[in-house]
């Protein structure tokens, strides 16, 4: 079976592997069925959103030992400039780290990342969504393969 490739902002990620996917419990039954791309700066944002949020390392480590087992980590470089440019920078890993990888699904909630959806200089294949509205269509797709 093909899995679909998706990269997750942090928002996502904290939903899912922090929350346990309270915000989104059918991309959490989808995980096993989508391959999860990150890379280093994802990574980083992630423990540095995790050290304000949990005042205990240990659980700061299993969330992050958790989303890593869950998630393909690849090299990242900036990509060219035919990508759209996101009205917040620091998301602009997210749509690069997309491109680079190749992905089906950027998986978000940020609101400048979801502006960028309708955009024609979008990678092909590459579609931008809010986790409920990519739980279904990932759905559907893996339905039909």
């Amino acid at each position: 079976m093909t899995r679909a490739i998706a990269v997750l902002d942090t928002n996502v990620v904290l939903d899912l592997f922090y929350w346990h996917g309270t915000s989104s419990p059918g991309l959490l039954r989808l995980l096993d069925q989508i391959e999860l791309v990150t890379d280093l700066r994802c990574l980083h944002e992630l423990h540095t959103v995790l050290d304000r949020l949990c005042a205990d390392p240990a659980r700061v480590a299993a969330v992050l030992d958790d989303y890593r087992a869950h998630s393909r980590c690849v090299t990242a470089a900036p990509a060219g400039s035919t990508l759209p440019r996101c009205k917040d920078h620091q998301d602009q890993k997210f749509l690069e780290l997309a491109a680079l990888a190749g992905a089906r699904w950027l998986i978000t909630r940020d609101k400048a990342l979801l502006a960028l959806r309708r955009r024609k200089t979008l990678p092909a294949g590459l579609a931008i969504a809010a986790p409920d509205q990519a739980a279904g269509a990932i759905a559907a797709e893996l339905a039909l393969a």
